[in-house]
C-alpha cells in the first residue's frame, strides 16, 4: 500500500510480509531552496525477531540509493 499526503508532505509504504512482519516507511519531503530533502522513518513490527537485520538491510540499501539519486541529479 502507497499513500501520500500533500498537506503533510509525505509519502508512506506499507508491507506486510508473510503475515508475520509488518513494515511502515514513511518518507518527509522538504523545500530547501533548490533542493528536496527527504527523510524518511522505517517502523518493523514482527513476531520474530529479525529487526534488527531488517533495519541493517534497509540502512544500507536506502544509504545506496539516496547516494544513487544525489549523484543522478548533481
Amino acid at each position: 500500500l502507497i499513500e501520500s499526503d500533500a498537506t503533510r508532505r509525505t509519502v508512506t509504504m506499507r508491507a506486510t510480509v508473510f503475515q508475520l512482519t509488518r513494515i511502515d516507511m514513511i518518507f518527509t519531503l522538504t523545500p530547501d531552496n533548490d533542493y528536496t530533502l527527504v527523510s524518511e522513518a522505517i517502523k518493523i513490527t514482527s513476531a520474530l525477531p529479525i529487526q534488527p537485520i531488517l533495519r541493517r538491510v534497509f540502512n544500507t540499501q536506502h544509504e545506496k540509493l539516496f547516494r544513487n539519486i544525489e549523484l543522478f541529479y548533481s
